[in-house]
């Protein structure tokens, strides 16, 4: 199993900064970039968004943006959009998350993310008791789906040549 997207797989990471992709004539330095651009319809806020450097500045943007109606219903599919983006438009990091498999890949991290990831903070502060429980993981499951598809369209390739 990988169980974070830091050091040798800070590349699965959203705040990954060398995987920039274009979409719509726009380009995103990262993948947070693009999805906290997404969970606004305010262009001006969406330019914001967008220009930052930093992705961890894009994602406290993101934080206080008007959030567009649906916001909920879409955002999974709208980060299989960013992850598509990323990993179709740069080979290398492509070819890592083949590499991958068949391990499972997990978001683990500290900052109480049980949606995205695995929160790994066992409670310790007594806050978060929803650290206590396995995270969704969306992120992590969304990349091994991608995974998947880069696997069988390579499979298929091979077997029509």
């Amino acid at each position: 199993m990988i169980d974070s997207f830091r050091g040798e797989y800070h590349w699965a990471s959203n705040f990954y900064y060398k995987a920039p992709f274009r979409v719509n004539g726009i380009d995103y330095k990262t993948s947070e970039h693009f999805f906290m651009a997404c969970k606004t319809i305010d262009p001006q806020w969406v330019d914001r968004i967008v220009n930052v450097f930093l992705a961890k500045d894009a994602k406290a943007l993101g934080r206080e943006c008007p959030i567009r109606p649906g916001w909920k219903q879409i955002r999974m599919g709208v980060m299989a959009q960013a992850l598509w983006h990323k990993f179709t438009q740069n080979d290398n990091i492509r070819q890592k998350l083949i590499e991958t498999n068949p391990h499972d890949l997990v978001e683990g991290n500290y900052w109480h993310d049980n949606t995205w990831g695995d929160c790994r903070c066992k409670n310790k502060s007594g806050r978060h008791p929803e650290c206590l429980i396995q995270g969704v993981n969306a992120l992590g499951r969304l990349l091994m789906a991608l995974r998947a598809t880069f696997i069988t369209v390579a499979t298929l390739d091979m077997d029509s040549k």
